[in-house]
C-alpha cells in the first residue's frame, strides 16, 4: 500500500493526505476483518453451542465485542458528562442541612428562600 509521505510544515494539502492515509489503513483493516468474519462463518458449524449463544445474533462473536466496547465507551463518557461535581453536592447538602422543618410562621422552603433574611422582600432588596 503507498501512503503518502507529510511534508514539512503541514498545509491544506498534506493535510488532505494525511486523512487519505487514515482512510487507506481503516479500509485495510475493515476488510481484514470482513474477511476473518466471513472464513469463520464459511468454517460450517464447527462452533460449539456456547459460542453460537454469546454471538448474541450477530453473525461473529467479534461484531459482538465489538458493540459492546462500544457501548461501554459511550456509557462511560455520558457519566463522565453528567457527573455531579464535589462542590455542588456539598452545596446542596448544606442547604439540606439548614432547612429549618419548625419554624414557627413559616413553612421549611420559605425559610429557605430567604437565606438568612428575615422576609423574602428583605433578600431581594438586598440585591439591587
Amino acid at each position: 500500500m503507498k501512503l503518502n509521505r507529510t511534508p514539512n510544515p503541514l498545509d491544506r494539502n498534506a493535510r488532505n493526505k494525511e486523512n487519505d492515509n487514515w482512510e487507506k489503513i481503516e479500509g485495510s483493516i475493515k476488510r481484514i476483518d470482513d474477511t476473518v468474519s466471513d472464513l469463520i462463518l464459511e468454517s460450517g458449524g464447527d462452533s460449539n453451542l456456547e459460542v453460537v449463544q454469546a454471538r448474541g445474533g450477530k453473525p461473529v462473536l467479534n461484531d459482538r465485542l465489538n458493540d459492546l466496547d462500544s457501548q461501554l465507551a459511550e456509557t462511560t463518557n455520558d457519566l463522565e458528562r453528567n457527573k455531579a461535581d464535589k462542590s455542588s453536592v456539598n452545596n446542596l447538602q448544606q442547604q439540606v442541612d439548614n432547612l429549618v422543618v419548625d419554624s414557627g410562621e413559616s413553612n421549611a422552603e420559605v425559610v429557605q428562600a430567604r437565606g438568612g433574611h428575615k422576609t423574602l422582600r428583605g433578600k431581594r432588596m438586598s440585591k439591587t
